[in-house]
C-alpha cells in the first residue's frame, strides 16, 4: 500500500491478494487476473492508481465506484466466487455451496416474478392504494413500504436469509441494473480497443495540452482506459479512436 500511494489496511490487504494470485498465475504460466470497474471494488482501486495517478493518499471510497448497485456486499459471493472457482481457489464444499446459492436465487427469482394483487398486499399490511392492481412481486418491492415478507412470505421457510435479501435488491434495482449492464458492456467493449504504445498523444488532432498530458503521464493501453482518465472527454476519446484505426490500416 505505501509503495502503490494507498492509505488503509483494506487497500493494502486488497493490493497484496491480487499480487500474490498473479504472482502465482505467472509462476504456473496462467492467465493473469484483471479485475475490471464492475466486477469489484478491489478493481476499481487497481484501475484509479493505475489510470489517475496519486496526488495523497488512496482510500477506497464506495463513491469512487460507478457501478455501486452491482458491487454490493449482500451480492459478493455470487459476484466473485465464480471469479475464484475459475483460478481453483474453491474448495468442493464451497462450489457446492455456489451451486446451491445459485439454485436458491433462482427460486427467489421465479416467486418474485409471479403475480401479486394489491388486495392480498393489503391484507398483509402494505400501505398501499386499494385500487385493484395486479403486479409481480418484484415490481411491488419498489413501491415504498412493501416488504419481501409481504409479497412471498413463505420463502424464509425454504430461503436462507441472506439469499432472500439479495434476491429481493437483485428485483428492487432491476431496471438500474439493467441500464447499469447497458453501460457495463460499453466499458468492456471499449477495453478490447487496443492503444499501442508507442501511440504519441501530442500528435493527434483534437486533444488539449492537458488532455496530451494526463494521457502521456497514465500511457492506457486500451481505449477504455482513455477513457476513464479524469477530463478525457467523448469527443476525445473519438479523437484517439479515428488515430488507432489510421495507424493501424
Amino acid at each position: 500500500g505505501q509503495i502503490n500511494g494507498t492509505t488503509g489496511y483494506e487497500e493494502a490487504a486488497g493490493q497484496g491478494l491480487i499480487a500474490g494470485i498473479n504472482a502465482a498465475a505467472r509462476a504456473q504460466g496462467s492467465a493473469t487476473l484483471v479485475l475490471d470497474r464492475a466486477s469489484s471494488y478491489l478493481g476499481v482501486m487497481i484501475d484509479d492508481l493505475v489510470l489517475q495517478g496519486i496526488t495523497e493518499p488512496y482510500r477506497m471510497l464506495t463513491a469512487r465506484a460507478e457501478f455501486r448497485l452491482r458491487l454490493r456486499a449482500d451480492n459478493a459471493e455470487t459476484r466473485l466466487s465464480p471469479i475464484a472457482e475459475a483460478l481453483g481457489c474453491l474448495s468442493p464444499a464451497r462450489r457446492a455451496r455456489l451451486a446451491q446459492r445459485s439454485q436458491m436465487l433462482a427460486h427467489v427469482a421465479d416467486v418474485l416474478g409471479r403475480p401479486v394483487s394489491s388486495a392480498v398486499l393489503r391484507e398483509r399490511g402494505a400501505p398501499i392504494d386499494p385500487a385493484p392492481i395486479l403486479r409481480s412481486g418484484a415490481e411491488w418491492l419498489r413501491v415504498a413500504g412493501v416488504t419481501l415478507e409481504m409479497v412471498a412470505p413463505d420463502l424464509a421457510a425454504t430461503v436462507s436469509p441472506d439469499v432472500c435479501s439479495e434476491g429481493a435488491e437483485d428485483a428492487r434495482y432491476a431496471p438500474y441494473i439493467a441500464r447499469q449492464d447497458e453501460e457495463v458492456r460499453a466499458l468492456r467493449a471499449n477495453d478490447t480497443i487496443l492503444i499501442p504504445d508507442a501511440t504519441d498523444f501530442a500528435g493527434i488532432a483534437g486533444l488539449s495540452t492537458e488532455m496530451i498530458e494526463r494521457l502521456e503521464a497514465a500511457r492506457p493501453s486500451t481505449l477504455g482506459g482513455a477513457g476513464r482518465i479524469r477530463g478525457i472527454t467523448p469527443a476525445a476519446l473519438t479523437a484517439i479512436l479515428l488515430h488507432v484505426r489510421r495507424r493501424a490500416a
